[in-house]
């Protein structure tokens, strides 16, 4: 099956660039008292009322489903200050009593854990080396190795449905029987990308991300003796977001001549609609946006750049 990322960015997080990039934090809720049908939905929303005590990049839960609330590549409050700086991502689990629920849970959980390692190119191997060893940690991983947080999570909650801590350890490193060919289908939101992958960027917009055609992207936009570093790549999202260069089947984002924010945003294949603009307002730091042409004018210079 394919994986619908869906993205539902929390408006007003802090914008922290990390420290480095080390981790893929996997977690799970913690919370007993929230396992039924709408336990997803209940636990974005209490996040989303609440980031200024914690917020993480992802959730899964209620069947498979996959939500993103935070731009990955940005300091988190996930696994406490030793962590934070270093963690591209980290995936909650939201709770069930169900067990075919959990089944599928837990599918989408180990593909989201892999498919972000493999984004940034952190080896998909768990709970492994010391404080600066790339890879895929549990929050347990984190505080008996760093410290900083009491937390021991997924282990608890995955042995109440027979995961071992080998088990889940063999699943993240070899994917189990995951459809390996499985590849993501992302929400039309991901069109206004703010994120720091170059992978995540170019599967948003229709694009091979394979490391081959990365590599013929990075001559196009005169980045030299392309390796796909963690700074190559950033170079490289910012060089394309820029509309340096043409790209493949990409959309122009450069067009000076309109003034209409609405024949814009469609032009570059962005969703138009005023709750959508009303975001990227907020976004550009565009205050109280009603949509009036002085607020629509001054959208448009500033998604321009």
């Amino acid at each position: 099956m394919a994986y619908k990322i869906e993205k539902r960015i929390i408006p007003g997080l802090p914008d922290v660039p990390l420290t480095a990039i080390r981790f893929i934090v996997a977690h799970e809720s913690g919370n007993p008292n929230n396992a039924g049908p709408n336990s997803l939905e209940a636990e974005i929303n209490f996040m989303t009322r609440n980031w200024r005590n914690a917020f993480t990049s992802h959730w899964v839960g209620g069947g498979g489903r996959i939500v993103q609330i935070a731009p990955v590549g940005r300091m988190q409050y996930g696994a406490g200050p030793k962590a934070n700086l270093y963690s591209y991502a980290h995936v909650e689990l939201a709770r069930t009593v169900d067990q075919e629920t959990f089944k599928k849970d837990y599918a989408a959980y180990i593909w989201l854990l892999r498919y972000l390692a493999d984004q940034i190119g952190i080896p998909k191997r768990l709970d492994e080396g010391t404080a600066t060893t790339r890879g895929i940690k549990s929050h347990d991983w984190i505080r008996r190795t760093l410290g900083g947080t009491t937390h021991t999570d997924p282990y608890g909650y995955l042995a109440q449905f027979g995961i071992t801590k080998e088990q889940f350890k063999k699943d993240v490193e070899s994917e189990g029987g995951i459809n390996k060919e499985t590849k993501p289908v992302q929400g039309k939101a991901i069109d206004t990308y703010t994120g720091t992958s170059i992978v995540d960027y170019l599967n948003s917009i229709g694009e091979d991300s394979s490391f081959a055609n990365r590599t013929t992207l990075s001559k196009q936009y005169g980045i030299r003796d392309y390796k796909g570093t963690a700074k190559q790549n950033l170079e490289l999202l910012k060089k394309i977001m820029a509309g340096q260069s043409s790209i493949g089947a990409t959309k122009p984002k450069n067009d000076q001549q309109t003034t209409s924010i609405v024949d814009y945003l469609k032009e570059i294949g962005v969703d138009s609609s005023f709750a959508n603009r009303k975001n990227l307002a907020i976004k550009h730091g565009i205050k109280d946006y009603k949509g009036t042409s002085v607020q629509n004018i001054q959208l448009i210079k500033r998604l321009r750049g």
